[in-house]
């Protein structure tokens, strides 16, 4: 497992300049978590967490006009749990932060930032003296900085 980790990690490594190049940069995350229990004093215990973090920076070098770039973050989660009996606990959060960043120095038109989060949670519990929570934080921070507008202009 973590030879197949650390492969992957290598290939993301190698492959990020490229998609620097490439203008556009796209994060999706699923997650998806299912449980059942039945019987007496169970504990169900579901997290999440998800980040994404996407940074562009365009200078138009070499007098080449830079076009815009799409920043799309996608992210989704989902719990899902069932306890029946006596004093069982079900315990479901989820965290997801987006935060886009954009900096560029050039003559070209904005560029899209698009975040997207959903969550959902769903519990049941059936008996007595059984226990549920549920949290969700969605946060989602963009931001874009063209240095054009402080520059003197010819």
């Amino acid at each position: 497992m973590k030879k197949y980790t650390l492969s992957i990690l290598t290939a993301a490594i190698a492959l990020s300049p490229l998609t620097a190049l490439a203008g556009e940069s796209t994060s999706v995350q699923t997650n998806s978590n299912s449980a059942a229990v039945v019987g007496t004093g169970n504990q169900v215990l579901q997290n999440a967490n998800q980040t994404s973090i996407q940074n562009q920076l365009k200078s138009g070098a070499y007098g080449i006009p830079t076009t815009g770039g799409a920043q799309t973050a996608v992210q989704v989660n989902a719990n899902e749990a069932a306890a029946v009996g006596n004093f069982n606990t079900i315990g479901q959060n989820a965290n997801q932060t987006s935060t886009q960043n954009q900096l560029k120095s050039g003559f070209n038109l904005p560029n899209a930032q698009t975040a997207i989060q959903d969550n959902a949670n769903s519990a049941a519990a059936i008996g007595d003296f059984n226990g549920v929570g549920q949290n969700a934080n969605q946060t989602s921070t963009q931001g874009s900085v063209d240095l054009n507008q402080y520059l003197p202009q010819h």
